[in-house]
């Protein structure tokens, strides 16, 4: 869903031509459209009689997703300290060194 986004960016840093593209943007949109909109409509008619059902089950992926989101957050706070604790300790033995 996220990469949705960045094809552009990626078009243009590829150097893709415009037209190429434009098709395959507007291809991929229809496709996700489509898909995400009949994902919906048979949510909506599996769920139609059970609203309480659809509020746990949107629950459950709201916890998952934010624990998801904290777990990503702090695997790479903690790869980016340990790369700048090397990075310092490397410049260190340099300093050492000369």
């Amino acid at each position: 869903m996220l990469l949705r986004l960045w094809t552009a960016f990626f078009a243009g840093v590829n150097r893709m031509r415009w037209h190429i593209f434009l098709f395959y943007n507007a291809a991929g949109g229809i496709v996700w459209a489509t898909f995400y909109g009949l994902l919906g409509y048979s949510a909506g008619r599996l769920f139609h009689n059970n609203f309480a059902q659809v509020e746990r089950l949107a629950s459950i992926i709201g916890w998952i997703a934010g624990a998801a989101i904290v777990t990503i957050v702090l695997t790479i706070v903690i790869v980016v300290r340990l790369r700048l604790a090397k990075h310092r300790q490397l410049e260190g033995k340099k300093r050492l060194s000369t």
